[in-house]
């Protein structure tokens, strides 16, 4: 599970971090701080949470088969730890700001080692100069790659911070499988996959 926030190297960044956002992304770091803390203190309750390891490729293919009209092809992405979890949308921004480097949105895609549970959690990176997608935001449980299926279109996180449909921003595109891994997770049971929705959702931006 990530220190982040309690490591004092990053003491410097996260000042930085605090000067660059407005209100919203003040929200969002202390949001992420408060979560962070509760979670590590739920240590060793679960066995497992979701994470790309265990995806079926066959899952990504019927994804983006399913949203290929508003989205690239899933790709798995290195993560570059730098800047602190659950704060990947102003991570982005603050990286456009810092490097220029385009924001993009999209999915990270998760599984459960019995593949029951595949969540689907709205998530955003960069594309730098050379065209590749990084991310930098670190990771909660200290993964290294995260699976991502970008948005074609682009948003700005003043539109995305006026409200998303829960089943937008979280969906399971498999339902119906009875996990046998006592997974830990987003409660997604109830937001199966509304491709229709999503799609009509990402298309109406502005």
């Amino acid at each position: 599970m990530s220190d982040y926030f309690t490591n004092p190297n990053n003491r410097t960044l996260l000042k930085e971090l605090s000067d660059f956002e407005d209100e919203i992304g003040i929200k969002m770091l202390t949001g992420a701080y408060i979560r962070t803390m509760k979670w590590k203190a739920q240590t060793g309750k679960c066995d497992f949470s979701s994470n790309s390891d265990f995806l079926n490729p066959r899952t990504l293919q019927n994804l983006h088969k399913e949203l290929k009209v508003i989205c690239g092809k899933p790709k798995f992405i290195k993560i570059t730890p730098e800047l602190p979890p659950m704060c990947c949308h102003n991570n982005a921004e603050f990286i456009s700001k810092k490097k220029g480097y385009e924001v993009v949105r999209g999915w990270n895609i998760t599984s459960c080692p019995c593949h029951a549970n595949v969540i689907c959690e709205f998530h955003s990176i960069n594309k730098n100069d050379k065209g590749q997608l990084v991310d930098y935001t670190t990771d909660f449980d200290d993964l290294k790659v995260k699976a991502f299926i970008p948005i074609k279109k682009k948003m700005t996180l003043r539109v995305f911070s006026k409200g998303m449909p829960k089943d937008v921003l979280y969906f399971q595109p498999i339902i119906g499988k009875k996990c046998r891994c006592r997974m830990v997770g987003p409660p997604t049971a109830n937001n199966p996959l509304n491709s229709k929705k999503v799609i009509k959702t990402i298309q109406g931006w502005r």
